[in-house]
């Protein structure tokens, strides 16, 4: 899957473009497809350093906190 990495924290010149293996759905999981994504403000922020106390993360790490799933044609 075609992801965008944060590899380590700063500016918008940290984010990497990526080839990532495909998601396994566990026993109580599902795994959808998804067309597009959204980082929000805050996500731009804890990218940049912000937030830490809140928002403790570890790089790498893939932002992304809203999903589109991808359109299938009707049967």
């Amino acid at each position: 899957m075609r992801a965008v990495l944060v590899g380590e924290l700063g500016g918008p010149q940290v984010l990497v473009a990526a080839e990532l293996p495909e998601p396994v759905a566990g026993p109580v999981e599902v795994v959808i497809e998804v067309s597009h994504v959204d980082i929000g403000f805050v996500e731009t922020r804890i990218r940049a350093a912000g937030f830490r106390e809140y928002f403790p993360v570890r790089t790498p790490f893939v932002p992304g906190s809203a999903a589109r799933p991808a359109r299938r044609p009707s049967r």
